[in-house]
């Protein structure tokens, strides 16, 4: 997960806090495919995991 976070130009820590904080109340079980707003390359991760010109 870190690796394909740095690979989208994602800031590793942030992305780690975002998706440990919004996991728990996804119900993902049940829809799987809420697990790809969580992906490194979804454009709805929030502009905080986003390594802006590192």
């Amino acid at each position: 997960m870190v690796e394909s976070a740095k690979a989208n130009s994602i800031n590793p820590y942030m992305y780690l806090v975002h998706i440990f904080q919004k996991m728990p109340s996804l119900d993902f079980k049940n829809d799987p495919a809420l697990l790809e707003s969580l992906m490194p390359w979804s454009p709805e991760l929030p502009d905080y995991c986003l390594n802006k010109g590192n």
